[in-house]
């Protein structure tokens, strides 16, 4: 993938997604729900289904969630990029989750 289209599909994504840990497959349009399905199929992105009833039908509900990346899927899907920056990208990825959420709220 080109650096260009990966920075716009990264910008679709956190755009949808807004910071939380799931989104729900009805809010999506069309085409955002095409692209979730690829990257579903590269590993990326996984679904959880639930069922719930409603005015006595079962229904099914189906919710989109980031994957994380183990460090080996993380420096396979990098390959480019030199050793040093798969190192920073491995410090980053240390920090908790609360210091990158803090500038949210």
């Amino acid at each position: 993938m080109l650096r260009e289209d990966a920075d716009a599909t990264a910008d679709v994504v956190a755009s949808v997604f807004r910071g939380e840990d799931e989104v729900n497959d009805e809010d999506l349009d069309k085409e955002v729900r095409a692209l979730f399905y690829t990257l579903e199929q590269q590993n990326l992105l996984g679904i959880r289904r639930t069922e719930y009833k409603f005015e006595g039908q079962t229904r099914r509900a189906y919710f989109w969630r980031m994957k994380e990346l183990r460090d080996d899927d993380l420096e396979r899907s990098m390959s480019g990029l030199s050793r040093e920056d798969l190192e920073a990208l491995k410090v980053y990825r240390a920090l908790p989750q609360e210091l990158w959420n803090r500038g949210k709220n």
